[in-house]
């Protein structure tokens, strides 16, 4: 994929961002869709959606997920990109024994008339709930996270009372405690990514 720096005026930049929050998405992506959209590339071969496909993961989400070989969805117009995620073979998820194992994942879907990839999906949020589950990723529980944000709002408003400062340490250690424990999983199942 071929890179492109455009400077935008800061109001086209604001309407970019709302753009792209309202529909989940980062700024550079909803750019990329339109563009593609706009210029009607077609994708015509398998190399070409899974190139796309590893291109959409490194930048979302790293090199942890590889795609497979795709087909293509003749009544839809959609290519399926089977997804893989590389574990090692040591990890609890894959069993005994030296080395790396692929273990699929999921589908990423990529529409054939504009290339872009379909994240609406059901299969795409099938894949990214597979790929968590399988790594061992657990959230800090919602209504934690909720009050976290509230104190650290109170505290940056300097209305923290000593019990709410003692609240919040607690919030704020239990958080990385779970965030440890999930870079923990990753380490014992990822294998590590050599420098190129």
């Amino acid at each position: 994929m071929n890179r492109l720096i455009v400077e935008l005026p800061e109001y086209a930049y604001k309407q970019l961002v709302k753009r792209a929050e309202k529909q989940q998405k980062l700024p550079e992506q909803l750019v990329v869709e339109k563009l593609i959209a706009e210029f009607g590339i077609a994708v015509r071969s398998k190399s070409q959606a899974k190139r796309i496909a590893k291109d959409f993961l490194a930048s979302c989400i790293g090199e942890a997920l590889v795609p497979q070989i795709p087909s293509f969805d003749r009544k839809r117009a959609v290519w399926q990109v089977p997804i893989a995620i590389e574990l090692l073979a040591s990890s609890p998820l894959v069993g005994k024994g030296p080395g790396k194992r692929l273990t699929e994942v999921g589908t990423l879907e990529i529409d054939a008339k504009t290339g872009c990839v379909l994240t609406e999906s059901p299969s795409f949020s099938a894949l990214w709930k597979q790929f968590r589950a399988l790594l061992g990723i657990e959230d800090f529980p919602t209504e934690k996270q909720s009050r976290l944000s509230e104190l650290l709002d109170l505290g940056n408003q300097g209305e923290l009372t000593e019990s709410l400062q003692a609240e919040l340490k607690a919030l704020f250690a239990e958080s990385e405690a779970q965030e440890t424990a999930n870079l923990q999983r990753l380490s014992e199942r990822l294998p590590a990514r050599r420098k190129k």
